[in-house]
């Protein structure tokens, strides 16, 4: 037994001396323990307090995401200060969440407009032109923050006055965007044909809408690289697509089909004055010619310096550019009757400018919402022949090209191709870079936002 359990019938002055150094002992024990068991319940308070506030932020994190990126696509400044409001309006610890707009978009900012990619789930901080679907908060009670760090409720009695507590959330939005690329085909298989085996196939500003239902809705062949934030197909793709196309962007199955944006636009009228009336026209190497609005069967340029002065031209035979240097950039509309064919393609140069559809001379009256969009190249929806356009680095178009029954095939090396293009079927061939520049005119796709972190 120790010295301190012992006990005696009778005891001297030296053992109660004993007994009274082993009750300060026990007592000393007892207050350590004490001092420790109330250290572990303050840190257990303090860590539920954390725990807590963490979920707090969370919560606050996640609100100001969603509603940033609710508005991102329509008012980058909106969505910050849609953001900020909603950090705002949540609470954590006994504070409202502060976080700053960041509007120099620095990627370890409080909100951050970037890019989401959830094939590998990885966020990115846009640049300048690139078209944002994900907004990325972080929610901080920490030492640099608006809030400040945390501060502690019994810790600080051990030398723990604040704690960091941070939390982020990334939002993503679908849609809330109009469509630059549109195939309307409702049935067809190979609505979207990709063909490329180089380069790349953009659309900037805009997305891709593939209206079929068909279980091959969408195909390919070789390896296409394309670069679209959203790529939307009614029904189904070719087997290999998803592997075989780089697609820098989300596709998205089994979507909801669009109406057509420019089915409100009526065919403008034939010309019926005799005067323009220009009949068969060929040109080639040499020739310096001023063209004027009017109605033409063949119009066939092969060469020569060309210009076309604003207005329609109604064409009922074939419209063969395949050389020379061609201005219309004063506002012009191609427009292929029923029975005609179109083809632009060769080394030259075409730059074409579409005409207000306002400007149709005798008629029809053109809506409203559509009165301001520029149709460059509109094929007569009783044709569904062929389209082709072959273009170069010389290339411009500015406006939306029309095809709405027919196939339009795209390739060769035009850079910056147009601001949209609407066909029946789409064919995207060439080895070279082909950017649809979207100027976003059209109505938006539904809008549906969601957390993916």
């Amino acid at each position: 037994m120790s010295r301190c359990t012992q006990h005696f019938t009778g005891q001297s002055r030296q053992s109660i001396r004993r007994d009274a150094r082993c009750g300060g002992m026990a007592t000393l024990w007892v207050a350590m323990t004490i001092i420790l068991l109330f250290a572990f319940v303050a840190m257990a308070v303090d860590v539920t307090f954390v725990t807590f506030t963490g979920r707090q932020l969370s919560a606050g994190a996640d609100a100001a995401a969603l509603a940033g990126v609710a508005q991102v696509r329509r008012d980058q400044s909106s969505a910050r200060d849609q953001a900020v409001s909603l950090a705002a309006a949540n609470v954590a610890y006994t504070d409202s969440i502060q976080i700053r707009r960041n509007d120099a978009n620095a990627s370890t900012g409080d909100v951050v407009i970037g890019i989401y990619r959830r094939v590998d789930r990885t966020f990115t901080p846009i640049t300048p032109g690139e078209l944002p679907n994900a907004v990325r908060v972080n929610a901080l009670r920490t030492q640099g923050s608006l809030g400040g760090p945390m501060p502690t409720l019994f810790a600080s009695m051990f030398g723990i006055n604040n704690i960091d507590v941070e939390r982020n959330a990334i939002a993503m939005v679908r849609g809330d965007v109009g469509p630059g690329v549109i195939a309307l085909d409702p049935n067809a298989q190979c609505t979207l044909d990709m063909r490329g085996t180089s380069g790349t196939f953009s659309v900037e500003g805009g997305v891709l809408q593939v209206n079929s239902d068909d279980s091959q809705a969408a195909c390919h062949s070789g390896q296409p690289t394309m670069d679209v934030e959203e790529v939307y197909v009614v029904g189904g793709t070719d087997k290999k697509f998803e592997d075989q196309v780089d697609l820098d962007g989300e596709l998205i199955t089994d979507a909801d089909p669009i109406p057509d944006p420019l089915a409100a636009l009526p065919e403008p009228n034939v010309p019926s004055d005799p005067a323009v009336n220009f009949g068969n026209l060929s040109y080639s190497n040499g020739d310096v010619v001023i063209l004027q609005p009017g109605l033409y069967n063949d119009l066939r340029i092969n060469g020569g310096d060309i210009t076309f002065l604003p207005g329609l031209y109604y064409i009922t035979g074939d419209l063969d550019i395949t050389g020379g240097n061609v201005d219309a950039t004063g506002g012009v509309m191609l427009f292929i009757g029923p029975t005609g064919f179109f083809n632009v393609s060769g080394n030259g140069a075409f730059n074409i400018v579409g005409m207000d559809p306002t400007a149709y001379p005798d008629g029809p009256a053109v809506p409203g919402e559509i009165a301001s969009i520029q149709v460059p190249i509109f094929q007569s929806r009783s044709n569904a022949g062929d389209a082709e356009l072959n273009g170069t680095p010389n290339w411009s178009i500015g406006g939306t090209v029309y095809i709405p029954e027919g196939t339009l095939s795209v390739e060769g090396t035009p850079g910056t191709f147009a601001n949209g293009l609407i066909a029946g079927h789409i064919e995207i061939r060439g080895t070279a870079d082909i950017t649809i520049d979207f100027q976003d005119q059209f109505p938006r796709l539904p809008r549906t936002v969601f957390l993916v972190e």
